[in-house]
Parts: C-alpha cells; structure tokens; sequence
C-alpha cells in the first residue's frame, strides 16, 4: 500500500501503512444483544443509521423505498439517527404512504444489535 501510495503521490518520505482496526470482538458482541424490535423474517429488513441531516440522502432513500412498495416488494426500513431532517423525513414518509413500512428509531447506543438483525444495510 505504501509503494502503490508513492507510486500515486511521488511522496517517498516518512510514509507508513496505519492499518484500519476495529474492535471486532466488542462489534460482534453488541451485535448479539437483543433489540426492542421484533424483525418479521417474512420480509426485507432494511437497516441504516446516520444522522438525519440534509445532504445525506435520506429523502432520496424514501423516494426509492415508494419505488419498492409500487414494485410490490415488501420491506422494512429501519432509521436508526436523528437530525434536523427528522421532522421532514417523518412528513415525506406520511405523504408517500410508507408508515407501514419505515420505522424511526432515532438514537441508539449500540445500532450493530440492529445491523445484525437486517438484511441489508444502506
């Protein structure tokens, strides 16, 4: 990674590889305690966490889960964050029939025990 990197930048000096860590052994286990959610294995659980700001995308992941309902598929998306779009992402959710289908959870502590529970993470 280091020649590739002053291959790119014709830097040779005082470069050094910082591996990327996580605390693996802490994500898995929060990603195994139970959640206040009882996920329906019967559809698509949708996962994504953030915060609810504008330039995000969130109201573009909305328009797409309208195109998901059209399509007939059926889904839930699970927002896990808040911010000062979350007024406006609850209203446009309203307005485009998805409250069955989108569930706000705003802050959480530990969001992994969702992530692991869900099918896909956006």
């Amino acid at each position: 990674m280091s020649q590739a990197f002053s291959d790119f930048t014709g830097i040779k000096n005082n470069v050094r590889v910082a591996y990327y860590t996580l605390e693996t052994d802490l994500i898995c286990e929060l990603a195994n305690e139970k959640t206040d959610v009882e996920f329906d294995e019967t559809v698509i659980n949708i996962v994504s966490t953030g915060r609810l700001g504008k330039g995000k995308g969130y109201s573009r992941l909305l328009d797409v889960c309208r195109l998901l309902k059209d399509d007939v598929y059926e889904f839930r998306l699970y927002l896990i964050g808040t911010g000062s779009e979350e007024d406006n992402l609850k209203s446009k959710t309203t307005e485009l029939g998805l409250t069955e289908n989108i569930v706000f959870h705003g802050f959480q502590e530990n969001p992994y025990k969702y992530m692991n529970r869900c099918d896909i993470f956006v």
